[in-house]
């Protein structure tokens, strides 16, 4: 790859990183602005005095890795749903476990393109740094099952498909309200691979090709990861 191409990516990436950063801090400023200028939105205190706490929701995810492009574009584009329980042992902590389904998409525009079928499963730890606030932090260790299908534009040749399988970790910024006697939840994060190697990543790359050696291992040089935007309702009892 030119080296001006490269350079270009590095610069995309970077920009991507900050303006990342930029909008976890939007997002803080906006949940602690909208309870004090808005009286339909209010803090969601009932789930902090609720102990158990169903969400349902979705998500809309960006793929960053080892096949990404020099320019933002919609290819790149996903989505998934969820489903969550959790338990709140009191107003500061809270433990519980998220199933979701979905797709994960990439296309370079220069060599290869993918989609992945997936399913992950994760256990988070959250934490409401302000008591009966809806400000939230989350993370955890979760596990990503999927089937990728790879294609190599420039030769033509059939789709790699795989099975893949490989650790998570989530980083989660969000906030949650009520409006009238609903409660609703959005947030901001990050699900990042911890490994990046044949059938155990996001994308399919590096792979084995059909004589079994490993292509793209001194290439794959970006763990596996998609930024996520998302919303969900919730029910406390």
């Amino acid at each position: 790859m030119p080296k001006s191409t490269i350079t270009n990516q590095n610069y995309i990436i970077t920009n991507m990183k900050t303006k990342f950063i930029i909008t976890i801090i939007a997002l803080t400023a906006v949940a602690t602005i909208i309870p004090t200028k808005c009286n339909a939105l209010k803090h969601a205190t009932k789930p902090f005095n609720n102990k158990n706490v169903i969400t349902l929701g979705g998500d809309v995810n960006y793929y960053f890795g080892d096949i990404e492009t020099s320019t933002l574009n919609k290819s790149q584009i996903a989505g998934k749903i969820n489903a969550a329980y959790r338990y709140q042992f009191n107003q500061y902590a809270a433990i519980g476990v998220q199933i979701s389904a979905g797709k994960i998409n990439g296309n370079d525009h220069y060599r290869y393109y993918f989609n992945t079928q997936m399913i992950e499963t994760i256990l988070l730890y959250r934490c409401n740094p302000i008591p009966n606030a809806g400000l939230y932090i989350s993370t955890g260790i979760g596990a990503l099952f999927g089937n990728t299908k790879l294609n190599n534009i420039t030769n033509n040749s059939k789709s790699i498909k795989t099975k893949t399988n490989l650790p998570i970790v989530p980083a989660i910024l969000g906030y949650c309200f009520t409006i009238g006697q609903n409660h609703i939840d959005i947030h901001l994060g990050y699900n990042i691979a911890t490994i990046d190697s044949p059938n155990h990543n996001m994308d399919n790359f590096p792979y084995y090709n059909t004589n079994g050696n490993i292509v793209g291992q001194n290439t794959s040089k970006h763990l596996d990861r998609y930024m996520l935007f998302g919303i969900a309702y919730e029910y406390s009892f």
